[in-house]
């Protein structure tokens, strides 16, 4: 039988292989991306990115030494993020388990599972978002004066979940408007995927025009888990964005459109112009070689656009890739294209549409401690007493964000 002692350390004796396993499940480039847990002290790293190697270049000697110049450079402002889950556990519950030999032990290993879910959940959204929060958008033709709406994109659904608070914008939380009515927040009450590919959120009371602060519609608003308006770690659309970054850019301290090398500093863009999805993955493969690109790298898309990619396809090469946890490991399907071969994998929370060809090894998860781990530096252990109910809390949280080292070696390809 599990014990658990009171000096023990709870999630060691829960969950030897790791509390950042579901992560790892949920997102594949996670699971592949470096980790560390020494970005303490201020919270704030440079992130230097070369733009060219210098003007000294020549094949005449004098020429060279006079076209000489310094190495042209950018400095990203890089600082930590919150991300935090709050569970807890019924007193009731607790007090029927200590009937059973070993049923406590359950009791909490299954809350704290559920709570680990979310978090990888909601750490898999961040890290293909842009830093703005943004979870879904209000589809065209959704009527705000009733508690549904329908999302522009099915796949969007995923990012949601019966009794999630919501606030909604008009930008995507990179844009400073901020939220809606003074920061008013719902609560989903439902949602629903159907066979004709459209995916519904209908509230738990109310309609969606108390959040907007009027009845004219708003279609075309983003939906935001509340408080996550432009306060989410950076992800892959942030340091590699789908649209070409212009003069009005400003990401992490830098104009990126104005810099001097737009390419170097957000990667390299490929439209597939509505041809076939397979042929537009080889066409990415194809400027990763002309870009320069040497890094092999692997493709990551949504699951439905995979499915329309490699359906028709008769013989596929599925390749396995390890992770850092021997515990989980990963199978893409192999691409033979200019680069060589690429391993592309579906991720859930990849926008459709699109494909990220990007390199894990320069991408590093920088944070001040696990992620996640259970917020306790008060020393009252794992759980806390709620004093106005008959419930027990746990935190689980991380304070941490993604750096992307080398953001030129990044391709990404649009089907449209």
């Amino acid at each position: 039988m599990q014990q658990i002692r009171a000096n023990d350390p709870l999630l060691k004796v829960l969950f030897p292989d790791g509390i950042s396993e579901p992560s790892y499940k949920q997102s594949k480039i996670i699971g592949l991306m470096k980790k560390d847990t020494t970005f303490d002290g201020e919270g704030v790293k440079y992130v230097t990115v070369s733009i060219a190697p210098g003007a000294g270049g020549s094949s005449n000697m004098s020429e060279a030494i006079a076209n000489q110049g310094s190495t042209q450079e950018v400095r990203f402002t890089l600082g930590r993020k919150k991300l935090y889950e709050v569970g807890s556990i019924d007193g009731e519950l607790m007090a029927a388990g200590r009937s059973k030999k070993g049923a406590i032990v359950d009791v909490v290993r299954h809350a704290l599972d559920k709570a680990r879910y979310a978090y990888g959940r909601a750490q898999s959204r961040t890290i293909w978002g842009n830093g703005g929060g943004a979870r879904g958008r209000i589809a065209n033709g959704s009527n705000v004066a009733t508690p549904t709406i329908s999302l522009t994109n099915v796949s969007d659904a995923a990012g949601f979940f019966k009794g999630m608070w919501m606030q909604l914008s008009s930008d995507d939380g990179t844009g400073g408007a901020g939220v809606r009515d003074n920061g008013t927040k719902v609560q989903l009450g439902s949602i629903k995927r159907d066979s004709a590919g459209v995916a519904s959120l209908t509230l738990a009371s109310g309609n969606w025009n108390q959040i907007i602060g009027a009845t004219a519609g708003a279609t075309g608003d983003f939906i935001f888990r509340a408080g996550d308006y432009a306060n989410v770690p950076t992800g892959v659309r942030g340091w590699n964005p789908e649209v070409e970054p212009g003069g009005s850019d400003s990401f992490l301290g830098i104009n990126r459109g104005t810099a001097g090398d737009v390419n170097y500093l957000s990667g390299w863009r490929v439209s597939g112009a509505g041809q076939p999805k397979n042929q537009t993955l080889i066409d990415a493969t194809a400027e990763i070689r002309n870009a320069g690109i040497t890094r092999e790298l692997m493709g990551f898309v949504n699951p439905l656009d995979l499915r329309d990619a490699f359906k028709d396809l008769s013989q596929l090469k599925v390749i396995p890739v390890q992770t850092d946890n021997p515990k989980v490991g990963y199978k893409g399907i192999e691409l033979l294209g200019s680069a060589g071969s690429s391993t592309i994998f579906d991720e859930v929370d990849v926008p459709r549409g699109f494909c990220w060809f990007e390199d894990p090894k320069t991408w590093t998860q920088r944070s001040a401690g696990d992620v996640p781990m259970i917020l306790d530096f008060d020393g009252i252990k794992t759980f806390l007493r709620n004093p106005l109910g008959d419930n027990y809390q746990f935190r689980f949280g991380g304070y941490y964000n993604n750096e992307q080292a080398e953001p030129g070696e990044a391709v990404i390809a649009s089907f449209a």
